[in-house]
């Protein structure tokens, strides 16, 4: 047994000594290779190098016009001054990234400047950096035999050259700046949406706690889900990427617009952009497709990804009028039939109800609070005559700033008027208050009970 023992164990050292010795001679042939390619490949020269968060701005000049890409802090380039909805920001941070790593195989002792177009440069680049140093590049004609550009920078003797693609983009046109989709945003940057309609504008828009409220024509809580995948979703649909022509007639001042407040989240940075709008308006249907006109173009979408734009105010708010956030209450107050009941929350480890100063039973509690939260309202109010007041539930907040006033008043035998902190908007069947009043009254008389 020790024997088998002993043979194991000098099997693994042999094993061992094995593997130490493959991963030399592997590490001992890379080098070799390393030092091989090193010693026979071309040299890589650097022609500039520099971080882009150092540079104040890149200033592009030809023979036609100039282009300047400045730097507006935390990864944001913005073009000759535009502001940030009027230009890609992204093909302005690109400008700068082109020039700020420049590297060539070719470099040229010739102080000759006129054989490569560098006497007269067909390009000029200016690098002004934070610390006030400025650098500038010097781009001449094309190599007759590579797809590439001579470069010259300043302080340098030597001519290099450089791929043709890079000065492409140097060349391209104020134009090339303002031409992009901006509706290719993420819905979670949209802080607020307006719908201006020729008999109704809607406006809603995210709280502090990312819900969304309604301030028109209603001071009413938006339904999220609703917003979530009947606008944003769909607003993320629509493709603005190939102009129409000729379709003028398609879209006129009668149509819906439609205007977005975006706050753009910068995934390097972590922080947030400037808050900036958009606006595009809704022209004709027609079958599947649909007209929209965005800044100067006319473009043809999925009616399906604006149709959103025809549903009504009270599509959007959420249906649930009658109850406050549970979590920042402390005590709801019911009044009806001349019966006063005030049914107080504790939210500790666990919630604890008390009804009219006794403890009572929890899941009995939630369901009655689970009823007055399914109190959702039928309809709009249209200042039809309110009668007497059916029920009142008034709500203590922790804070007092949620403090919130319901009630529910008649109008003739089959609906209440829902009246929030003095203001009436919606109408609610009767029938539903009768049967809640009913189920508390049975709750009230036994609370204890499961």
């Amino acid at each position: 047994m020790r024997r088998i023992q002993k043979n194991i164990i000098i099997t693994a050292a042999v094993i061992v000594l094995l593997i130490v010795a493959a991963i030399i001679v592997i590490r001992y042939i890379a080098v070799v290779r390393m030092s091989g390619a090193n010693s026979s490949g071309k040299s890589v020269y650097t022609i500039y190098s520099e971080d882009t968060r150092d540079i104040a701005y890149v200033e592009v000049s030809n023979e036609t016009e100039t282009i300047r890409a400045e730097n507006l802090g935390n990864a944001v380039w913005t073009v000759n001054n535009m502001s940030s909805y009027e230009v890609d920001l992204s093909k302005a941070y690109g400008l700068a990234g082109t020039v700020s790593t420049l590297t060539s195989k070719n470099k040229i002792e010739d102080s000759d400047l006129s054989k490569y177009g560098l006497d007269n440069p067909s390009v000029t680049v200016t690098i002004s950096k934070k610390n006030g140093d400025s650098d500038t590049l010097y781009i001449g004609g094309k190599t007759p035999e590579y797809d590439e550009y001579y470069i010259k920078k300043s302080g340098d003797d030597a001519i290099y050259t450089v791929y043709a693609f890079k000065v492409e983009t140097l060349k391209q046109p104020l134009k090339y700046y303002t031409e992009f989709n901006r509706f290719n945003v993420n819905s979670d940057d949209i802080l607020g949406i307006t719908i201006i309609k020729s008999d109704e504008l809607i406006d809603i828009s995210k709280n502090k706690d990312d819900f969304w409220e309604m301030s028109s024509p209603y001071l009413s809580a938006a339904n999220n889900e609703y917003v979530e995948r009947k606008i944003l979703s769909k607003i993320e649909e629509i493709d603005l990427s190939e102009p129409l022509e000729d379709v003028e007639a398609g879209i006129t001042s009668t149509f819906p617009v439609v205007i977005l407040s975006v706050e753009p989240y910068n995934n390097i940075t972590g922080e947030y952009g400037d808050i900036y709008t958009e606006t595009v308006i809704i022209g004709k249907t027609f079958g599947d497709s649909a007209y929209v006109k965005y800044r100067n173009n006319i473009y043809s979408v999925s009616a399906d990804s604006v149709g959103f734009v025809s549903e009504s105010a009270y599509s959007i708010i959420n249906k649930m009028q009658a109850f406050a956030d549970m979590e920042k209450i402390k005590s709801v107050t019911l009044e009806y039939e001349g019966a006063v009941h005030t049914l107080a929350i504790e939210n500790g480890r666990e919630v604890v109800f008390t009804l009219d100063g006794e403890e009572t039973d929890k899941n009995a509690s939630m369901t009655v609070c689970n009823k007055i939260t399914g109190l959702s309202v039928d309809g709009i109010y249209n200042n039809e005559t309110m009668g007497d007041t059916v029920l009142k539930i008034s709500y203590k907040g922790i804070k007092s700033a949620d403090n919130l006033l319901v009630e529910f008043k008649e109008i003739g035998d089959e609906s209440c008027a829902v009246v929030r902190d003095g203001v009436a908007q919606f109408t609610i069947k009767k029938s539903k208050i009768d049967d809640f009043i009913e189920l508390f009254n049975e709750y009230a008389e036994n609370p204890q009970a499961e």
